[in-house]
């Protein structure tokens, strides 16, 4: 670990930013909050950023550059919408940041490090067929205990019994 932390900042002050704020807050080891990011004064996230002394800004990516912090924050996480982070990611890029896509742009290379330890260009497919599976054999999983398939269907539902089927009651009759 090195000695300082990374800097970094959330776009995006509704359920998914703030969740990401408190993991980092929490559990990091190698980023530090710099900023929160909204367009809602009154959003909780940013009232809940403010108690934990962390810098916001309501004006959205226009206020996160403004901000004294902003030199410092290395990555930001982009937790808006699709269309808004097309806009941010150019800003933010031009700037040297490292941007983090949280939305369904699908902008840029697609990292799921657990999987594939590194980003896949931008242009391969994105369907989870494509991404890589390990072997039932692995060394993980050496011979005699490979797991069985991971069943993708869900379970039969309940089979509900119809009033048509049911004897008269005498109040029907």
């Amino acid at each position: 670990m090195s000695a300082t932390r990374v800097k970094c900042a959330i776009i995006g002050s509704g359920n998914i930013g703030s969740d990401l704020m408190i993991k980092v807050m929490r559990t990091s080891k190698n980023l530090a909050m710099g900023a929160m990011i909204g367009i809602d004064p009154a959003s909780d996230g940013l009232a809940r950023a403010a108690r934990l002394g962390v810098p916001v800004s309501h004006e959205g990516i226009d206020g996160l550059r403004r901000m004294p912090e902003y030199k410092d924050i290395r990555v930001v996480f982009d937790a808006t919408s699709a269309k808004a982070h097309v806009h941010n990611d150019a800003l933010l890029r031009a700037d040297g940041k490292k941007v983090i896509d949280l939305t369904p742009a699908a902008v840029g290379p697609f990292t799921i490090p657990v999987i594939n330890g590194e980003a896949t260009p931008s242009s391969a497919p994105r369907s989870a067929s494509s991404m890589p599976r390990s072997s039932p054999r692995s060394p993980r999983n050496p011979p005699g205990r490979a797991r069985a398939p991971i069943s993708t269907s869900s379970p039969r539902p309940r089979r509900r019994r119809s009033r048509s089927s049911a004897a008269p009651s005498a109040a029907r009759r």
